[in-house]
């Protein structure tokens, strides 16, 4: 089971993206988020999570994430299941 819970901070919301040539997804964004133990790493979010991203959290806000983790090329990243800003 591949189940990662996060608390961090979002230090750098990058573009959100329509996925056209996907039938799995239809929109992503990724953020950075600096955990409590200084560690960065990357946040994905797809569809209604990622619209919700998009609309209410900015920098700086502190987030809880309920993810599972994925390795993309040399780059491990977190793909959102359930998100809150705390």
């Amino acid at each position: 089971m591949n189940i990662s819970f996060f608390i961090g901070n979002v230090v750098k919301i990058e573009d959100f993206k329509f996925i056209l040539d996907s039938k799995k997804h239809k929109s992503k964004i990724s953020l950075k988020l600096k955990l409590l133990d200084k560690n960065e790493i990357k946040v994905v979010a797809y569809d209604e999570t990622a619209d919700y991203v998009l609309r209410n959290v900015s920098l700086g806000n502190i987030l809880f994430i309920q993810g599972k983790l994925k390795q993309e090329l040399a780059e491990i990243i977190v793909i959102v299941k359930f998100i809150k800003i705390l």
